[in-house]
């Protein structure tokens, strides 16, 4: 049997759902400004976005914890 996926308003005005990851393609992102109207638009990178915000964290995590002690600890 079918397996639907998504949404759709009662009217069927709208429709959604939901693909992990497709936006993760600035290509794809562009794309879907354009077609919402905004040409003059560009998507943020956002791999280079998830990146920066991983280094943030990870420099985070070595500022508050104990890095020798886990490495010991998971030896």
């Amino acid at each position: 049997p079918a397996r639907s996926d998504g949404a759709r308003s009662a009217d069927d005005a709208v429709v959604g759902t939901y693909l992990h990851g497709l936006f993760d393609q600035q290509p794809a992102c562009d794309a879907l400004l354009r077609w919402a109207g905004l040409a003059q638009a560009q998507s943020p990178d956002h791999l280079a976005l998830r990146e920066a915000e991983l280094e943030r964290l990870a420099d985070t995590v070595e500022r508050h914890l104990d890095m020798a002690m886990i490495d010991t600890l998971l030896r």
